[in-house]
């Protein structure tokens, strides 16, 4: 039986992914989603939801440039 890993960057990693996958499923379906924005709830129209695949090249884009600067520094 394999082991279960409970880590904190797994689980994160986990929830993020099921969060990714629900706003994009309203996205496709057409529906809106509320979020907390300041305090206050903000509803966001499906048209405005950016899609899931460009989420994850932008999310990649970042790691990207946050390992190069940390790389720098250690340069």
């Amino acid at each position: 039986m394999s082991k279960i890993d409970f880590s904190t960057k797994n689980i994160s990693r986990i929830f993020q992914e099921a969060v990714d996958e629900a706003i994009e499923q309203h996205r496709l379906k057409g529906e809106a989603i509320a979020v907390s924005q300041n305090g206050k709830v903000k509803i966001i129209p499906p048209e405005e939801i950016t899609p899931l695949a460009d989420k994850l090249k932008q999310r990649e884009n970042s790691a990207r440039i946050t390992f190069s600067r940390y790389a720098k520094k250690l340069s």
